[in-house]
């Protein structure tokens, strides 16, 4: 491999993809090319025409893979500025609820209603799965959800649900 393929890859991204800043370009491409010395596979590090490819499309991935995570994160500044409280630590541990919480609540509900309520919040299930494995439709599945969550705040004895939230 060339010494000066970072660079290579560099130039190359910056003059095809203005919209990237060069520092930012810098870091994807030394970040990839840690990866190239971590996981490329022998018949690339043998190519150096390979090896530029490699290292340029792992750059670009990187770039939306970063893309992506920002998109879905967000700020604690951004939280601040919009006027949203931040929970205390002693308000967070109220939120946290043991299985066994969990079991004693779901015990408490009907079995119909347990069932939604584990589909939904233990099982992962969308509305649409809920209500097509009930026989129901999915306005009549949510309410039911809605009563059974109801009935679940009212046993859980003043313990924040936030987990639990529609």
């Amino acid at each position: 491999m060339k010494s000066n393929i970072g660079i290579e890859v560099c130039n190359a991204l910056q003059k095809n993809n203005k919209i990237f800043p060069k520092e930012e370009i810098m870091d994807l491409v030394q970040e990839a090319l840690t990866l190239y010395f971590e996981k490329a596979p022998e018949e690339v590090r043998e190519n150096e025409a390979k090896t530029f490819v490699w290292i340029y499309h792992t750059s670009i991935y990187l770039h939306k893979n970063n893309l992506r995570r920002k998109k879905n994160s967000v700020s604690l500044d951004n939280l601040y500025a919009n006027g949203k409280d931040l929970k205390s630590t002693e308000e967070l541990e109220k939120d946290i609820i043991t299985v066994e919480t969990i079991e004693k609540i779901l015990m408490s509900l009907s079995k119909a209603d347990s069932i939604l309520v584990k589909r939904k919040y233990i099982e992962g299930y969308s509305l649409e799965e809920i209500a097509k494995e009930i026989g129901s439709n999915v306005k009549a599945t949510q309410k039911r959800l809605e009563r059974a969550m109801k009935k679940a705040k009212s046993w859980g004895g003043g313990i924040s649900m936030s987990l639990f939230s529609l």
